[in-house]
């Protein structure tokens, strides 16, 4: 009885707002974890990974919108809608990524130190040429490839996990979008 009317008032609470501090606070701890594991711990990222930075960050500056627009509806529901649209996007990198370090398919040309496919002697020179001055500029970091798991937690590469995180993500968002009517062209009524 007590966890009923517990959960009751949970449900309550749950709003697109509290959605979006919540993913505003993990896509930050999550960001902040992921520079202390290559600055802390020795774990360099791959261009992939970096990307993967990037869209996050991005994340975090749509749920920042959020908030700002909170209390204008129309605008809320325009980031919220960007949110959602932001967070599909990083899950459908990371399960790209994730394929990628399972050798399901290929990396982007980025992933092998960014050179394209070369077909005549010229080519083969200027990428050459491109991997010497990538040598000289970076001697003391190494090439992270993309296709190799460098870091493991309970035996699932971190994008595998970082791609579940995103995945619960994007179930709250949609959930609560659609329970508070935040995808509706008119404002729900309070």
């Amino acid at each position: 009885m007590i966890g009923r009317i517990m959960l009751l008032k949970l449900k309550e609470q749950i709003s697109p707002i509290n959605v979006v501090y919540l993913i505003d606070f993990l896509a930050l701890s999550s960001l902040i974890f992921a520079y202390c594991a290559e600055y802390f711990w020795g774990v360099k990222p791959c261009i992939l990974c970096m990307y993967q930075r990037y869209m996050t960050a991005g994340i975090v500056f749509i749920a920042t919108l959020c908030h700002v627009a909170y209390f204008q509806k129309k605008y809320f529901n325009i980031f919220y809608s960007t949110l959602i649209c932001a967070v599909l996007s990083a899950f459908a990198l990371s399960v790209f990524h994730s394929g990628v370090e399972q050798k399901w398919w290929r990396g982007t040309a980025a992933c092998h130190g960014g050179f394209s496919s070369a077909t005549d002697q010229k080519s083969y020179d200027e990428q050459f040429q491109k991997f010497r001055q990538m040598l000289d500029k970076n001697k003391q970091e190494a090439i992270v490839a993309c296709d190799e798991v460098n870091w493991r937690i309970l035996g699932l590469s971190a994008t595998v996990w970082y791609a579940i995180v995103q995945m619960g993500w994007l179930l709250m968002l949609f959930s609560v979008g659609l329970k508070s009517k935040v995808f509706s062209r008119t404002s729900p009524k309070k």
